[in-house]
């Protein structure tokens, strides 16, 4: 298998998509509509948090690499969801956009603590 930070800023054509199909399964790279056109993005490793899964919710239908209870999945809008979790265990769900900026929101937090 390749690196998976190669395929970082690629457009997710079919073609690239196959390619990274190992990379997206095991969440290193997501595909990011929140461009247009939607490109594939690298997840670096991280020590405060790791993601663990993720869902597509597209109205009653739920896939995705994990299972989410009924009566959260009915909560969330359409789309992408990453579970992220901390170090200390919890868990979380964060949207494609949240996650593009998760690393700006955790320095934040840090930010604030001192």
């Amino acid at each position: 298998m390749s690196s998976c930070k190669e395929f970082d800023g690629l457009a997710a054509t079919e073609y690239n998509i196959k390619r990274a199909e190992q990379c997206l399964k095991l969440t290193f790279l997501y595909i990011d509509r929140t461009t247009d056109p939607p490109l594939l993005r690298y997840i670096p490793f991280h020590d405060d948090y790791e993601i663990i899964g993720w869902i597509r919710k597209t109205g009653d239908d739920i896939q995705g690499s994990i299972d989410v209870e009924k009566d959260v999945a009915d909560n969330l809008d359409d789309g992408t969801y990453f579970v992220i979790r901390f170090k200390n265990g919890k868990e979380i769900l964060l949207d494609e956009d949240q996650l593009r900026h998760i690393d700006t929101l955790l320095k934040l937090k840090f930010a604030l603590k001192k």
